[in-house]
């Protein structure tokens, strides 16, 4: 090769030790020509046969397309020869990815180190000065020299805070991850929020469970640092028949939760994602495939990608495990025809049971859809559900506290937060054959999981902590893998994320904010890209990857009495709070990661939100007979204290609305019991003990905290009498 590189002066853009890069050059298509003919060169980028050879014309219109892109010429430093080119391609502005390419074919100067010096240098420029998160390398295996050259590279110098992935991927479908994937790390000193903001979030939530929240764990991850771990309330709160148990159990941050629909995501979807990752399942096959027999009424146009996104015609919920459900069996005979009790039994429940609408034409969330995938995975895999997710993710994530069955798996029943009261009978308004009536603790709330699939199910089932909940997101963020595992690519997780044709709040399974259709949950401050999924039982992920933040928000929600189970039977008192509605919760830790404020604004800003949380649900109960109740009630006058720790931070406008509430406080359905709940509710500030009344704050306060009804009816009943006038009169 003719070296004429001394006639040329180049730019050092990017400069080390023995080689520097620079922009590429039209001059040196000469060069690049020969190299890109060489057979060695050729074969090592896989070009085995070339059909058309690559002229000088050819690779200068090649050069010069590359020449926006970030590809530069590698060259000596000494003497400016051209070695080859490295670069970057399909950089991604969203998630901060791109692909990186090199040819060395100056021959002379092979496996001398300036390749790798080479990779270092541009490493460095893309993690430091682009901002990437991926790099990844694609290579045949064949390839030696440089499969050689991709085991040594250390990006250990040239990583920001150890955020940064650099993986290498045989092209022969071998998978080598050369650098792990960010893992979650704990750093108790350096933390990336405001203060004032976390602090008012804790406090918030501990006014809930004041005013009767069962309990609420949370975690945070951003940047890969658990930046949050919280827990609050109790395992169990009540009795069968609502009353507060006196003995209860605190949650800690290794209780476990039913995570109810998020098994869907972190069992069912990361299997699929995985499988299709390794090709040993495509979306694109039909359910027949796999059961022949699952075939009429237009089940054999449903493919597995149609199970993903809701639209394979199943109705909601075909009860199974109910012998007297007679609604989605097609057969108005009295009887469920579709009872099935075993794995196998409600297999072939699923392939006999008629769909609601044609498939395809529209989207409605089914648990058969995940039931029948389940089913699928354990075909594909030969193990079960919980076998293959244990064996391929819960184990090699180092989970302890992820499984299915808690309770025949070494957990106790007071480390798993209880769910309904009285079993699955509504507080005793619904029965079946063999229905649980006990407080269900430890075992999966929903029934189809519980009776028919004893308790390993595709659509339910799953229990875990908000921690290791947070590490299985911390997956996606990471575009597929962990430490050293891969579980998917990227190609399969874009997929898999994308917005559906119809409904941009729906991908493959899971929810995605898309037009801000899931704001109700995720919060109108996460963006258009975020991800996740809510659980019946209380319980929401949120997968913000523009942002790099994780939030898992666990509750027992339905830990509570159903208010009204003959209208209602889904409408538990513990639905009732601000936290079990998640929007709220989530809006809080994103404003605590992006608003920097001083301590003074931040706490007039969080100040003003709760004033609107209180006025907006003070409305709700004036006008709504459904907020009528001692929840929601209870919740307000326990905001209202919350806003009333500091007396400056009230107005005058404010305290009117606050009088208000008082002739709500004694006043719905339940009157003797809210009245009761809610003197022992409020014994800081007073109670009623037979001869007196005891005051604890300043009684300038009454006003402020709507109580003055309350008070007068207590004082009226006292052995000794006391006056509202007198009342207003005393100080403390």
């Amino acid at each position: 090769m003719e070296n004429n590189s001394e006639k040329k002066k180049y730019l050092k853009t990017l400069v080390g030790d023995n080689v520097y890069l620079s922009p590429i050059s039209l001059d040196d298509v000469e060069e690049y020509t020969e190299m890109v003919n060489n057979i060695e060169v050729s074969v090592g980028l896989g070009c085995v046969v070339y059909t058309n050879i690559m002229d000088f014309e050819s690779e200068k219109e090649l050069l010069n397309s590359i020449k926006k892109e970030k590809i530069f010429g590698v060259r000596l430093l000494e003497n400016d020869e051209l070695l080859g080119n490295v670069g970057f391609k399909s950089i991604g502005e969203i998630h901060r990815t791109a692909e990186m390419g090199i040819m060395l074919g100056n021959p002379k100067y092979q496996r001398k180190g300036y390749g790798m010096e080479a990779i270092n240098l541009l490493l460095d420029y893309g993690f430091s000065f682009l901002n990437l998160r991926n790099i990844s390398l694609n290579v045949f295996e064949y390839n030696e020299v440089a499969y050689n050259l991709y085991k040594k590279i250390d990006i250990s110098k040239v990583t920001k805070n150890d955020k940064n992935i650099f993986q290498v991927s045989s092209l022969e479908g071998k998978l080598n991850v050369k650098i792990p994937y960010p893992v979650v790390t704990e750093n108790k000193k350096q933390k990336s929020y405001n203060e004032e903001t976390v602090k008012f979030l804790d406090e918030f939530i501990k006014a809930e469970v004041k005013a009767g929240l069962p309990s609420a764990q949370i975690a945070v991850i951003k940047d890969g640092n658990l930046e949050l771990l919280s827990s609050y309330g109790y395992v169990n709160n009540y009795k069968q028949d609502g009353t507060e148990l006196k003995d209860k159990v605190k949650v800690t941050d290794n209780t476990v939760y039913d995570l109810a629909s998020n098994t869907k995501m972190y069992a069912t979807n990361y299997a699929i994602m995985k499988l299709v990752s390794e090709k040993k399942l495509n979306l694109d096959d039909y359910v027949h495939k796999f059961y022949p027999e699952f075939k009429g009424n237009g089940k054999e146009k449903i493919q597995i990608s149609d199970l993903l996104k809701h639209q394979a015609g199943f109705p909601p919920d075909p009860q199974y495990f109910n012998d007297k459900y007679d609604k989605d069996d097609g057969i108005p005979n009295g009887k469920n025809d579709l009872y099935a009790i075993g794995k196998e039994k409600v297999k072939n429940a699923i392939m006999k049971t008629p769909l609601a609408y044609e498939p395809k034409t529209s989207t409605k969330y089914s648990d058969v859809d995940y039931m029948l995938l389940g089913l699928i995975i354990e075909k594909v895999t030969s193990q079960d559900l919980d076998t293959y997710m244990k064996e391929n993710f819960y184990n090699k994530l180092n989970l302890k506290r992820t499984m299915f069955n808690p309770l025949k798996n070494g957990v106790s029943k007071n480390e798993t937060a209880a769910t309904e009261l009285n079993g699955n009978t509504r507080d005793n308004t619904i029965d079946f054959i063999n229905a649980r009536k006990y407080t269900i603790q430890g075992e999966v709330h929903d029934e189809k999981a519980y009776y028919s699939m004893q308790g390993v199910s595709g659509h339910a089932g799953l229990f875990s902590n908000a921690y290791e909940v947070a590490k299985l997101a911390q997956v996606i963020i990471n575009e597929g893998g962990y430490d050293n595992v891969k579980f998917f690519d990227k190609t399969t997780l874009d997929n898999f994320i994308k917005p559906k044709d119809i409904n941009a709040s729906y991908g493959l399974g899971w929810r995605r904010q898309g037009d801000f259709i899931y704001r109700w949950a995720f919060s109108g401050l996460a963006s258009r890209e975020t991800v996740g999924h809510t659980g019946w039982t209380g319980t929401l992920t949120v997968i913000e990857p523009s942002q790099n933040l994780v939030i898992v928000l666990l509750t027992n929600a339905k830990n509570s009495r159903v208010i009204d189970p003959s209208k209602k039977p889904n409408d538990f008192y513990g639905n009732h709070y601000y936290t079990t509605n998640y929007g709220v919760i989530s809006s809080i830790i994103i404003d605590a990661f992006s608003n920097m404020n001083s301590k003074k604004d931040t706490n007039l800003r969080m100040n003003s939100i709760l004033e609107d949380m209180i006025k907006g649900k003070f409305n709700l109960i004036k006008t709504d007979s459904d907020y009528k109740n001692s929840a929601d009630i209870r919740d307000t006058v326990e905001l209202i204290n919350l806003l009333n720790l500091d007396n400056n931070r009230v107005t005058e406008d404010f305290e009117l609305e606050a009088d208000e509430i008082g002739k709500f406080l004694d006043f719905n359905g339940d009157k003797v019991k809210d009245r009761k709940e809610l003197k022992k509710f409020d014994t800081k500030k007073i109670y009623f003990d037979g001869e007196n009344i005891i005051k604890h704050r300043a009684f300038y306060n009454i006003k402020k905290y709507g109580m003055l009804n309350l008070l007068e009816k207590i004082a009226d009943k006292a052995k000794y009498k006391i006056s509202i006038e007198e009342l207003r009169k005393v100080r403390t």
